[in-house]
């Protein structure tokens, strides 16, 4: 449910017949894997029209595919520098930063990017996944519930249980395990709840659940 993303919004500073043709060069290039070609035609287009945020956007999506990870995040940094309100540039900068296990960075990107498009639950994933990693729970909890997505059910429980909110979590795991029995993690943290509850035979049955399944 994470990737990199490349399209293209509007941006504060207007490019040049000549740098958008060569953006769309990059974007050719960039979609056919073509990523030197496409950090070439991204440079020509931001030196026809310096501080673009898409051809920064687009060059910082070529350098994380080829491994560069460093380099892109600094584009993606420039990109919002350049036009704050470039949405995708926040999501890629928090998603690369997420990659680096740079888990700060990362959520206060996610958190302008959701800012900007309170409808993509990707957003609000990559927002949660990286408070659960800073260890801010609380903060974690309310972004995966901003999702409404299930998948991220099992995150999302193990989140309640660390702040013991464990009849919460029993519903949210209960719920993931509904659909996917087969869930080692759900029946794990779900044992963890059970036992929060004081609810000790039910908990071990459930620990012994996710041990079988490994």
């Amino acid at each position: 449910m994470n990737a990199i993303l490349l399209a293209v919004t509007l941006a504060a500073v207007s490019p040049s017949p000549v740098a958008k043709a060569n953006f769309d060069r990059g974007e050719k290039a960039l979609e056919g894997q073509q990523y030197d070609v496409a950090i070439a035609a991204y440079q020509e287009a931001l030196k026809a029209t310096p501080g673009w945020a898409p051809a920064l956007n687009g060059m910082g999506s070529a350098l994380f595919k080829q491994g560069k990870r460093d380099d892109a995040i600094a584009q993606f940094k420039a990109a919002t520098d350049a036009d704050p309100t470039f949405k995708l540039a926040w999501f890629n900068l928090g998603y690369s930063s997420r990659k680096t296990s740079d888990f700060k960075t990362a959520a206060s990107a996610y958190e302008q990017y959701t800012k900007l498009d309170a409808n993509d639950p990707d957003g609000f994933y990559g927002l949660g996944e990286s408070y659960r990693q800073l260890g801010e729970s609380q903060k974690a909890i309310a972004a995966y519930e901003a999702t409404r997505d299930p998948q991220v059910g099992v995150n999302l429980g193990a989140a309640l249980v660390l702040v013991k909110r464990f009849g919460q979590a029993e519903l949210v795991l209960r719920e993931v395990l509904a659909k996917d029995p087969s869930s080692a993690a759900a029946w794990y943290n779900l044992g963890l709840a059970l036992r929060g509850l004081g609810r000790q035979a039910e908990a071990d049955r459930a620990l012994r659940q996710a041990a079988a399944l490994g």
